[in-house]
């Protein structure tokens, strides 16, 4: 009987497991910098339609440098502003 109960109760919990998952989709994305807080270590970066996103990591980052990013859409296509960036890449200035 202990085996019946236990195998309903795991059976339940995937299937509310599987009802509720929404996929995360992974998006690129290219942004200029244009904060570098390097006291509290944080990057600002705007994108193209001046959204600003931040990261932690100032290391040799400055201001008016291209950033290209990887970002996670976190389940909600269409919200952006709950958007986390995965990794970042050095691509150029701006004079």
């Amino acid at each position: 009987m202990k085996k019946i109960v236990a195998f309903i109760l795991i059976f339940s919990i995937c299937i509310c497991g599987i009802a509720f998952y929404k996929p995360h989709k992974q998006y690129t994305k290219s942004f200029v910098v244009v904060d570098v807080d390097y006291k509290n270590d944080i990057v600002t970066l705007k994108d193209f339609n001046n959204f600003l996103f931040c990261f932690s990591g100032c290391e040799d980052w400055l201001v008016g440098d291209i950033c290209a990013a990887i970002l996670d859409d976190n389940g909600t296509e269409e919200i952006i502003f709950d958007d986390s960036i995965i990794s970042t890449n050095y691509c150029g200035w701006v004079y």
